[in-house]
């Protein structure tokens, strides 16, 4: 299931690489000291510069190139609030340098103050049209506001000054999805994993617009690029990519896709899931376990998780185990059939019966028309000896359909029990009457035509029952049984 799909890149843009146009000097500033805190910033010593022009600032407060470059340096400091007074006391007297006034617009939108970052980034445009950036960081402004109709078109007038550049063409796509307008956001995001085909994001971003279009072939070979590196797969983009190449048939390169970037997915539940189906369908079962168990790790309650290990434990033949399970998925979903009855499946399977007839129960307050689960609720009952409650569903299924073999069956085990052998008898070859295949029929017939004397007619029920099924051993046992006596 598909969520929000963009990742936008909130990386501002200055107009310069350092601060080149900051105006003239006051005479009395050390011109050394200010060219040493120039040197230790460009050299990457980033604490010694700030440093050094505090310590410039403190002593020529009011020198332009000293604030310009004591904001910017504040700013790459991550210090925007601190940039802020320094760059308006700048700005008070060099509304000219726009890129002065493109990082006060920066300082402004770090500090959370957008509408004034938005006032300076518009002076920046107004002053030299030909500049992509106050474009590209008033779009990053309304992304964050989500006035996409705006962002788009800021977006796309940096696009025009800078068409080369991969960040803008992602953060348009950001914009363009979020005012649902997905044909243009595949596009953009396109361009944007084009440009730099090494991004993950702009990947991940490209592919996973794609599959939500229905373009899955045009997605894979961006969401391929996603996860070509497993130290450093986007998971989503993994499980995308997995389910693309699943649609178009290609099962066994979804699970090499999975089995390779799972070193990245040490929390995604969904994941491992996924993962689990995959190693099913390639019967590897064992596998399929342990990725579905890990999935549950992760999430105790994914429901799906919790179906398909219950599924699996029970073709296993792990029943106990199968039960567990289904008894925690059926606490997270009372109402569903379907958990229930796996439930009471597994339960009977393992010997559980009481708790197989209480899931079989809470199947028919569900959906009483049932007649399946109602027949191995009423056999249930009459091996815990039940008898009242499986005479009861016998008839409940009988009212329904008077010729279902197996309730009838079942009601003559009732007047058995009675010692009502002419009823018995009647029900029984209603019973083989309706399902003449229904072995089980001829061997309580048999045993009711024992009873009643009838040994020859009994011997000949017994011999019915096994031309249709030879090997049965409880038809067998009560013929030569039989043959003895006579």
């Amino acid at each position: 299931m598909l969520k929000r799909l963009g990742m936008a890149v909130f990386a501002l843009t200055t107009i310069a690489s350092a601060q080149t146009n900051t105006g003239a000097q006051t005479p009395k500033l050390d011109k050394a000291a200010f060219d040493t805190a120039v040197a230790d910033y460009k050299a990457g010593r980033l604490k010694e510069s700030l440093a050094a022009f505090e310590g410039l600032y403190q002593k020529n407060p009011d020198d332009t190139a000293v604030q310009i470059w004591l904001g910017f340096v504040y700013l790459r400091s991550n210090r925007a609030k601190d940039a802020i007074p320094v760059y308006e006391k700048a700005y008070a007297v060099r509304k000219d340098n726009l890129e002065l006034v493109n990082n006060l617009g920066n300082a402004y939108l770090e500090a959370g103050e957008l509408d004034k970052a938005l006032a300076k980034y518009a002076e920046v445009q107004k002053g030299d049209p030909k500049l992509f950036e106050p474009y590209y960081n008033s779009g990053t402004i309304y992304l964050r506001k989500k006035n996409f109709p705006n962002a788009i078109t800021q977006f796309k007038e940096a696009a025009k000054r800078k068409s080369d550049d991969p960040f803008i063409y992602n953060n348009l796509g950001v914009a363009y999805e979020g005012n649902k307008q997905f044909e243009e956001a595949g596009d953009s995001f396109r361009k944007a994993s084009d440009l730099l085909p090494q991004s993950v994001p702009f990947a991940r971003n490209a592919g996973m617009t794609l599959v939500r279009a229905n373009k899955r072939k045009e997605a894979i070979p961006y969401l391929e690029r996603a996860t070509a590196a497993p130290g450093n797969a986007d998971i989503t983009a993994a499980n995308a990519l997995a389910g693309a190449y699943s649609r178009e048939g290609r099962n066994g390169d979804a699970l090499k896709t999975l089995e390779k970037v799972k070193p990245s997915a040490t929390k995604d539940s969904d994941f491992w899931f996924n993962l689990g189906v995959l190693r099913a369908d390639a019967n590897d079962l064992e596998g399929a376990e342990g990725a579905y168990r890990r999935s549950l790790e992760i999430n105790a309650s994914g429901v799906d998780a919790l179906n398909n290990l219950g599924l699996l434990l029970f073709k296993r033949g792990k029943y106990k185990e199968s039960a567990t399970i289904f008894s925690k998925l059926t606490g997270l979903t009372p109402n569903s059939v379907g958990a229930q009855m796996n439930l009471g499946a597994s339960a009977a399977k393992a010997g559980d019966l009481k708790t197989a007839t209480g899931a079989w129960k809470s199947v028919l307050r569900i959906d009483p028309s049932r007649s399946d689960i109602r027949l191995d609720l009423a056999n249930a009952l009459t091996e815990l000896e039940d008898f009242p409650g499986a005479q009861f569903h016998f008839r409940k299924v009988l009212e329904t359909n008077k010729n279902n073999a197996e309730a009838l069956n079942g009601l003559a085990l009732g007047y058995m029990r009675e010692q009502k052998y002419a009823a018995a008898e009647a029900a029984l070859r209603s019973s083989i009457a309706s399902d003449p295949k229904y072995v089980l029929a001829y061997n309580n017939l048999a045993i009711v035509l024992e009873r009643r004397g009838q040994r020859e007619k009994a011997i000949q029920a017994l011999q019915e029952g096994l031309k249709i099924d030879p090997q049965n051993e409880a038809l067998r046992q009560n013929l030569e049984r039989m043959q003895r006596v006579s």
